[in-house]
Parts: structure tokens; C-alpha cells; sequence
């Protein structure tokens, strides 16, 4: 018994190869290509309205006091458990093909800090599907 496979199909699926081929081999500049997208001009000057806005600057000098606050009054094992998170990302960086991330499991516009106890080295994939969302452990299942 023959299984006849229709011509369309097998050109799809040679095409389909070809093109994931040339990703594979050309993903780094693809991506870079991807990054700089062009941003409107009507965009640009929405940004700029709303930072130089009453709100904008209340809202970036809220930022500010939050990433400066962190760092104070951390321990000696939250000092020692961010270094190691980030020495942990750059090992796993250099032994597998993905980049990873140390990312605050309560995120710091949610109210997160720098201790010890909200700290996670996670795929970079992952931290930026997360976002802010707040999960104990994220596994890119939300």
C-alpha cells in the first residue's frame, strides 16, 4: 500500500525548512533588524507630551524613589544572594544557548525589594512573558 502525498504539501513542508534554516542561520541579525523598528513620529511626540505632563514626571520620579530605595537596607546575605544570582545567569548563559535573567518574583513596580527571598535566575524568555505578574515560581504557563 503506496500513500500518495499531495505535491502542494511536500512544497509547504520543504519551504517551511528552508525558511526555519535560514532563521536558524541568520537569527541574530534578524532579531537585531526586529529591535529597530521604527517608532512613529506621532508616537515619539506622545511620549513626550505625557513625560513633560504634571503625571508623567509624578510617575518617573515615583520610579526613581522606588530603584533608589531598594538598595537601601539590605543584610549582608541579600547582598550576597544578588551576586550569586547574577554569577548563577552568567554560568548558565555560558553553558546552554539562552540568555538568562535574575527577576524580582514580586516585581518592583508591584511593591517587590532585593532580598534574598524575592530573588529567581530565570530564562529571559520567561522574565519578559512575565512581566509584573506576580507567581512564586513562574514557569511560562500563565
Amino acid at each position: 500500500m503506496t500513500i500518495h502525498v499531495d505535491t502542494k504539501e511536500r512544497k509547504k513542508s520543504a519551504s517551511r525548512i528552508r525558511s526555519r534554516r535560514y532563521y536558524i542561520r541568520h537569527k541574530k541579525e534578524i532579531l537585531d533588524r526586529q529591535k529597530r523598528k521604527p517608532v512613529s513620529t506621532a508616537r515619539k511626540k506622545a511620549k513626550q507630551r505625557w513625560e513633560r505632563s504634571l503625571r508623567g514626571r509624578s510617575y518617573r520620579a515615583q520610579q526613581r524613589y522606588k530603584r533608589r530605595s531598594l538598595n537601601k537596607n539590605l543584610t549582608e546575605l541579600d547582598i550576597f544572594v544578588l551576586r550569586e544570582a547574577y554569577k548563577l545567569a552568567k554560568l548558565r548563559e555560558a553553558n546552554s544557548t539562552i540568555k538568562w535573567n535574575v527577576d524580582h518574583i514580586i516585581a518592583v513596580s508591584r511593591g517587590g525589594t532585593n532580598r534574598y527571598d524575592n530573588i529567581q535566575v530565570v530564562p529571559e524568555i520567561w522574565n519578559k512573558r512575565k512581566f509584573n505578574k506576580h507567581s512564586k515560581i513562574f514557569f511560562g504557563c500563565n
